[in-house]
């Protein structure tokens, strides 16, 4: 492929893709990564480390997806608007740089997923190396623990903007205040967490064996009133647990 730009999200999918590129093609890389208010500190942090690591040049690239027409409005094909304004923002980058190809770290498992984006990335020729090797999430993890990737094990990290369910506006406001909430359940030990916003309403997934400790009164209230404080009037638990690739629930099925 000659030179290439890879979309270096700070997840361990596009890490990993940038760990092997390095040594398959040494100096031909660029790694580009958007920032907006829809990326969590530490996957900015992870994408800074392993292009230092990797001794890979670096473009850090605002992006606002609140700016893409029709994403605010929360279309269930949400992803594939924004994806395709991404993906159009890192090819101009890269041809200004000199180079044509851009490769992502779709994996194997994504394909089987519900993931408008992948097709705004297909349309515009964006390659996917992991997927098109067949690779799964769980090989990933492991190979990148052998290649001593730091952040290996860290949960999945998907856009905040799947913390709204289809159908209502998501706003900036709305964005950080589910960023804080999280951040703060994240320093208290849960990971991994989501909190799901419903306009005024919070709800909080957690592993099913850390929902016991939510029940103690002392770190109920607490939990409650700094979520208030960040402007939720109401915080729920969702006694079902975290999963992997849970949809944000349509309003009506908060109890």
């Amino acid at each position: 492929m000659g030179r290439v730009a890879i979309a270096l999200s700070g997840g361990i999918d596009s890490a990993f893709l940038l760990r092997v590129a390095a040594e398959v093609i040494p100096g031909r890389i660029l790694a580009l990564t958007a920032v907006s208010i829809f990326l969590p500190e530490d996957d900015l942090e992870n994408a800074k480390k392993i292009a230092r690591q990797t001794q890979t040049a670096h473009h850090l690239i605002d992006f606002d997806p609140l700016e893409v027409p029709h994403f605010a409005e929360n279309p269930a094909e949400r992803c594939y608007y924004c994806k395709k304004a991404l993906c159009r923002l890192f090819l101009n980058h890269a041809g200004n740089q000199g180079i044509t190809n851009l490769i992502d770290g779709t994996n194997a498992d994504d394909l089987q997923d519900f993931r408008p984006g992948l097709k705004a990335a297909a349309e515009l020729s964006v390659r996917s190396p992991l997927s098109e090797a067949n690779l799964t999430k769980a090989e990933i993890r492991a190979l990148s623990q052998q290649l001593g990737i730091p952040f290996w094990d860290k949960p999945s990290s998907p856009c905040l903007a799947t913390r709204f369910p289809y159908g209502e506006p998501i706003v900036a406001e709305a964005v950080e205040r589910v960023k804080r909430a999280e951040g703060y359940l994240k320093s208290l030990g849960y990971n991994p967490v989501r909190v799901r916003s419903y306009r005024d309403t919070a709800r909080i997934e957690t592993e099913a064996g850390q929902i016991g400790l939510f029940m103690e009164q002392d770190r109920t209230e607490h939990i409650t009133g700094h979520l208030q404080e960040l402007g939720f009037t109401y915080v729920t638990l969702d006694m079902e647990g975290y999963k992997s690739k849970s949809p944000c629930k349509s309003r009506n099925n908060v109890v």
